[in-house]
C-alpha cells in the first residue's frame, strides 16, 4: 500500500468518525481534479461545479456509513463518472419532455387556430348575408374573386363609384361584426 492509500484511509476513518478536519482535507486534495474531469464531459463551469459539489455533499452525508472497498481516489472518480452520467441522462429526458411539450403548444395552437377560423368564417357569412344582394355580389367579386373596380363596374354594369360605394358599405357592416375577432387575429397571425 502506497503512502498516498495510507493518508486516504487515515482520512476516511476521520470522515467515519465525523472529523471536519478529515473532510476539509479530502475536498481540498480532490476537488480540483474531479471539477477537472467533470468540465472536461459536460463543457460547463457551473454544471460541472454542481455535479462535484453534490459528490462532497453526499460523501459528507454519508459520512458514518460509508464502505468504500477500492482506494477513497478511485471511489470518487467513479461518482464523478456516474454523476456525469446521471447528468445527461437528465438533459436527455428533459429534451424529450420539452419536445413533446412544444408539440402539444403547437398542436393547442392548431386547433385554437381552426376554432377561430371556423368562427370568422361562420360570422362573416352571416354579416354578408345580411347584405343586399348587390353589395354582396360587388364585395364578393372584389375580396374573394380579385376583381379590380373597373372590372366589376363592367361586369354588373355599373358606375367606379358605385363600386366603391358598396365595398365601403360592406367593410363598415363587417368592421361592426367582426370586431370581436381583431385581436385574436393579431396574436395568431405571424409577424405581429
Amino acid at each position: 500500500m502506497n503512502q498516498n492509500s495510507l493518508r486516504d484511509n487515515r482520512l476516511l476513518d476521520g470522515l467515519r468518525n465525523e472529523s471536519a478536519d478529515a473532510f476539509q482535507v479530502i475536498y481540498e486534495k480532490y476537488w480540483a481534479k474531479l471539477y477537472q474531469v467533470a468540465y472536461r464531459k459536460t463543457g460547463e463551469k457551473e454544471v460541472a461545479e454542481e455535479l462535484v459539489q453534490e459528490i462532497f455533499l453526499n460523501l459528507w452525508l454519508k459520512r458514518t456509513t460509508l464502505t468504500i472497498t477500492s482506494s477513497l481516489e478511485a471511489y470518487l472518480f467513479t461518482a464523478v463518472k456516474y454523476a456525469i452520467i446521471n447528468y445527461y441522462h437528465a438533459q436527455l429526458v428533459r429534451n424529450k419532455y420539452q419536445s413533446r411539450a412544444d408539440r402539444s403548444v403547437v398542436a393547442a395552437n392548431y386547433t385554437e387556430e381552426s376554432v377561430l377560423t371556423s368562427e370568422l368564417n361562420l360570422t362573416l357569412k352571416n354579416a354578408l348575408a345580411l347584405l343586399s344582394a348587390k353589395t354582396r355580389q360587388v364585395f364578393e367579386k372584389s375580396r374573394f374573386q380579385n376583381l379590380s373596380n373597373k372590372e366589376i363596374a363592367h361586369d354588373l354594369q355599373l358606375t367606379d363609384k358605385a363600386v366603391e360605394f358598396h365595398i365601403t358599405k360592406t367593410l363598415k357592416h363587417l368592421k361592426i361584426f367582426l370586431k370581436d375577432f381583431v385581436v385574436p387575429l393579431l396574436l395568431i397571425i405571424p409577424g405581429y
